[in-house]
């Protein structure tokens, strides 16, 4: 299990490189102007938040399974996709950064044990 959480980790990683190099190598038009981009990036926040909150309640029937952590994983890591497509659409990092750190202290604080 620590291999399968160490990847969930890498992974939101690589989101954060490859988020760097669209906005500063690559150069492709904006797909979504800043207001626009803003706005949307609060409701992903708000989605986000609204799948954190159900894992209290996934987690009274699944807690004694070994799926539930690959779930709270996946669902970390949802936070980082959100900033990563963002991130592609407005070609500002800020929004990979913001859901790429906070999805990684989430995953910090979950033990694969």
């Amino acid at each position: 299990m620590r291999a399968i959480h160490s990847a969930f980790m890498g992974s939101v990683l690589v989101y954060i490189g490859v988020a760097w190099l669209v906005t500063h190598q690559v150069r492709l038009e904006r797909t979504l102007e800043p207001a626009g981009a803003r706005q949307f990036a609060i409701v992903l926040g708000l989605v986000w938040v609204a799948t954190l909150a159900a894992l209290p309640i996934l987690g009274r029937s699944l807690r004694e399974h070994r799926a539930f952590l690959l779930i709270r994983l996946a669902m970390f890591e949802s936070g980082a996709l959100y900033g990563l497509a963002l991130t592609l659409m407005s070609r500002e990092a800020n929004y990979m950064l913001a859901f790429g750190i906070c999805a990684l202290m989430l995953m910090a604080t979950t033990s694969p044990d």
